[in-house]
């Protein structure tokens, strides 16, 4: 999020051989982050995040699968909304499952 505070439209993407460098990055932290996030998923048993609803998981897990599979369809419009609206969000949720996870809450899904 700090790499690309200064990210206002997608011009500031695409109209630069900068720009094109932390788009190519962002997509894959995204990406990245969708797949560890599959990966935790898969290994709980699906039994820890179906707790936050707050985060649509199956659209942060499409959207590794996209940014995997389809690259050169992505729309750069898409990833400049996730920046702007929807990781400090994810963030936040991620978080609190850490918290909860310290907390004891999920000792029976890792024993």
């Amino acid at each position: 999020m700090e790499r690309t505070c200064d990210v206002k439209d997608v011009n500031d993407f695409l109209l630069s051989p900068s720009g094109m460098d932390l788009f190519d990055a962002t997509c894959m932290r995204i990406q990245t982050i969708g797949e560890v996030l599959k990966q935790v998923d898969a290994e709980t048993n699906g039994q820890i995040f179906v707790n936050y609803q707050e985060v649509p998981w199956r659209k942060v897990f499409a959207m590794r699968n996209i940014l995997s599979h389809e690259y050169i369809s992505l729309d750069p419009g898409i990833i400049l909304d996730i920046l702007k609206n929807n990781l400090l969000p994810l963030e936040k949720v991620l978080l609190k499952v850490l918290k909860d996870i310290d907390k004891g809450e999920y000792d029976a899904l890792f024993s």
